[in-house]
């Protein structure tokens, strides 16, 4: 098996979003200092690039379509699909309407018919749900998995083309995947309109980050071979001129670059995932539990750090317990 650090880097990117949201969310001074610290932005643009690497990989290793595509909605659908379920039943506790009215409110069915399919942004909230809290949505987090799930589905269909190409074609074909991408993004979010820049987050827009993971697997000798300091020191550099200036047109391809060499040294942290793999449920369930400290008033004044421990241990556990009883069990079923 191919030892990486992976794991590790996964972890750290869930954490990061954790970090970012609970800083967003709970509107308290004396942490929004921090916010430019924990770039989730970043963070998500890295999972974007594993998974092309890792997905691809994933599917050169599949016998058929219908086995790939049990592997894929069986790593993610099973702890998604029941956070929906159970956050459109047990905060129900938390919402100011009745009981009664609650269950026989529209809003309650649209948001879980709408994030049960991914449209997460047509119905964010729950009916009476977190309405004090500066921010009311219920899971802030979820617009990125259908962003993974489309990815997934148009992975065999670039992979049949470019895999009846020679390599020089190959690098052509991804090359103006990864320029079409960047080309999109930046019209649709400097055109002045709101759905125009909401559309320039969607699958396309992150599709360079997906194309750069990809082509790490083709040509992953390559870069293995080749990643040097001075390699390394131009990318880092590169990367953070773009990072500070704000802009994208060399940075997907210097980010992979600093992850594959994070992700191929320091042998030391290579066994991070030996107990399991909790950036999922990090990265699924950290929003609602911060939400839910915001309702109870736990992350306020005096009770803030205490608060905060609290939380990142609950995320934690929760996690841990979502690997072990939900991903872990599906991800054992066998394909076939």
């Amino acid at each position: 098996m191919e030892k990486n650090n992976f794991d590790l880097i996964r972890f750290v990117f869930a954490f990061t979003v954790l970090l970012r949201h609970l800083i967003e969310l709970t509107e308290e001074n004396r942490i929004t200092c921090l916010q430019n610290y924990f770039d989730s932005y970043t963070s998500v643009t890295g999972f974007f690039i594993i998974s092309g690497y890792l997905i691809t990989k994933s599917y050169k290793r599949t016998n058929s379509l219908p086995s790939y595509l049990q592997k894929r909605f069986r790593r993610i659908l099973p702890a998604y699909i029941l956070f929906v379920f159970l956050a459109s039943i047990f905060l129900s506790l938390l919402s100011n309407l009745s009981l009664s009215s609650y269950f026989t409110n529209r809003q309650l069915y649209f948001y879980f018919l709408s994030n049960l399919f991914f449209l997460n942004f047509l119905q964010p909230t729950l009916p009476g749900v977190f309405v004090s809290n500066p921010q009311p949505a219920v899971n802030g987090a979820l617009w990125t998995i259908k962003v993974e799930l489309l990815f997934y589905l148009s992975l065999p269909v670039l992979l049949y083309y470019i895999d009846r190409c020679k390599s020089y074609n190959r690098i052509i074909i991804l090359a103006f995947l990864y320029w079409l991408s960047l080309i999109y993004k930046y019209y649709l979010s400097n055109s002045g309109n709101d759905f125009l820049l909401f559309l320039s987050r969607q699958t396309p827009g992150f599709y360079c980050y997906f194309v750069c993971g990809i082509s790490f697997y083709y040509y992953r000798n390559f870069y293995l071979k080749k990643i040097r300091t001075y390699l390394l020191i131009l990318s880092i550099s590169i990367f953070s001129m773009e990072y500070f200036m704000n802009i994208e047109v060399l940075r997907p391809i210097c980010f992979t670059v600093i992850l594959i060499y994070v992700a191929y040294n320091f042998p030391v942290f290579n066994n991070f995932g030996k107990y399991g793999d909790f950036s999922y449920g990090i990265y699924i369930y950290h929003f609602p539990i911060i939400q839910v400290f915001i309702h109870y008033n736990m992350l306020k004044e005096n009770k803030l750090y205490p608060g905060m421990a609290l939380l990142i241990f609950t995320v934690l556990i929760v996690a841990i317990l979502s690997w072990n009883f939900i991903e872990k069990p599906w991800l054992k079923r066998k394909t076939n």
